[in-house]
């Protein structure tokens, strides 16, 4: 759990079929840490959740900008 976040319970209306608990809460955490360019990709595979991509979108430092507009 981050810092000054408090846990919360929940009821869920029906039981999760696909994903567990801690999948849940590791979700949750990635898109709380994610910049604000930023995607969270869900992959299931035979039933089950197979992979958790996650995408993140960074400004180029400022050399690399400098790099780039002199190619231009």
């Amino acid at each position: 759990m981050m810092r000054g976040q408090e846990s919360r319970v929940i009821t869920l209306p029906e039981p999760l079929r696909i994903l567990s608990p801690s999948q849940v809460s590791q979700i949750d955490r990635y898109l709380a840490e994610l910049t604000s360019f930023g995607r969270i990709t869900l992959i299931k595979r035979d039933g089950k959740l197979r992979f958790i991509e996650r995408t993140e979108s960074l400004e180029p430092l400022p050399y690399e900008r400098a790099l780039s507009s002199q190619r231009k």
